[in-house]
């Protein structure tokens, strides 16, 4: 008799128009798992405006369920767990601090022995009572996944996981479905985006939230437009530090040179016209800007924190500058805009980079993750890690 395919449950709080690292590379594995040998489910623990506009997006079940002390959460809980035992689910993948400890409770409760915990970057409530509790649900769990060997060594020294029930699984991005433009093509897009082609232009790309520091690029931009006039520095996303930068942008005096483009679907292009990619972070585990850049074939100045340093080697395809270091981060930019030779071989070392970093390569190691857990399970063994970073 033909097996069924392997059920899947993947558990976040929630998917929305905000779409940070993490939420897109659920969506990508949702979508390419080989359905064949898979069936996967998103689970949502909070209704979003995104998931009512997207219905046929993916198989999205929705469990409100977001404060452990609400008596809503716990029928929530147990309907989520009803689910995960109805539906056969063979794969519980849990993401976020909400989806990690209802997803992984319910599991238990319903006896679905193979729990994947996610680490996709900084736990800021690994401490304390966070921490126990963090400790409390790792031992319910069959393996995790971390996306760096930065998160990977984070995971094990501070929650005490044993190294064998790691596995590192990097970010995938997928690659451009066309050459870069040739200079009448970056012209066009440029245009088509009310930029000046005349212009060199400096892109970061992330959420406008604390953490992603664009404040550090923004007293950067004023050191950068003295060299360099003709610069700007193109800011795309969104979020709650929006109106602060913009103050600060006129603060600095840059506010003509900097511009805030917002959430656009339209990014590749537009990487493809720019040239530097910039990320200041103060705290990352395996940035998609980063590969989205290193795709894009743009030389990248980023901050050496996290896992940055396993995607850009220091003067091989961009430079690394301290954290919270604004004349750093303005020398290394300043530099590329000044030596385009330099910039372009940078740029064609990213993109050789990126290759190692393809939507397939993280599917296909997830997938045989998965496998390797359920068969594990079936024999009644525990623990199935390693390092599977470069394939």
């Amino acid at each position: 008799m033909e097996e069924r395919p392997i059920r899947v449950a993947l558990v976040i709080d929630a998917i929305d128009e905000s779409m940070g690292g993490t939420e897109r590379q659920l969506i990508l594995l949702a979508r390419n798992l080989d359905r064949a040998r898979f069936c996967p489910y998103v689970v949502c623990l909070r209704a979003t405006r995104w998931q009512e506009e997207n219905p046929a997006a993916l198989d999205m079940r929705v469990f409100e369920a977001t404060r452990l002390r609400s008596p809503r959460t716990w029928l929530s809980m147990l309907r989520l767990s009803r689910f995960l035992a109805r539906e056969g689910i063979d794969v519980v993948q849990t993401h976020f601090r909400d989806g990690n400890t209802i997803g992984t409770l319910c599991a238990f409760l319903a006896r679905r022995g193979t729990i994947v915990s996610t680490r996709r970057g900084t736990i800021y409530w690994r401490r304390g009572a966070g921490l126990l509790l963090l400790r409390f649900l790792d031992a319910m769990a069959t393996g995790f996944i971390a996306n760096s060997r930065w998160a990977a060594r984070a995971l094990v020294e501070g929650e005490r996981v044993g190294e064998e029930r790691v596995r590192v699984i990097p970010n995938g991005t997928p690659a451009p479905s066309s050459p870069p433009p040739d200079r009448a093509g970056r012209e066009g897009i440029l245009r088509g985006c009310s930029l000046d082609p005349a212009d060199a232009h400096v892109i970061a790309v992330g959420n406008l939230r604390r953490v992603k520091r664009h404040d550090i690029l923004i007293r950067a931009a004023a050191d950068i437009v003295r060299r360099h006039p003709r610069v700007r520095i193109l800011l795309v996303g969104d979020g709650p530090e929006r109106a602060s930068l913009e103050a600060l942008a006129r603060a600095e005096g840059v506010s003509e040179r900097v511009e805030f483009l917002g959430r656009r679907t339209d990014l590749l292009p537009l990487l493809q016209a720019c040239d530097v990619g910039a990320l200041c972070s103060d705290s990352e585990s395996q940035a998609n800007a980063i590969l989205e850049y290193m795709a894009a074939g743009l030389p990248v100045v980023c901050t050496d924190v996290g896992g940055n340093g396993e995607l850009v080697t220091d003067g091989a395809n961009g430079f690394l500058v301290p954290a919270g270091d604004p004349s750093a981060a303005a020398d290394r930019i300043g530099r590329l805009l000044a030596d385009r030779a330099l910039a372009a071989r940078m740029g064609e070392e990213s993109r050789k980079v990126a290759g190692a970093f393809s939507v397939q390569a993280m599917v296909d190691r997830t997938a045989a993750y998965y496998e390797e857990l359920v068969a594990r399970r079936g024999s009644g063994r525990r623990g199935a890690g390693g390092n599977d970073s470069r394939g």
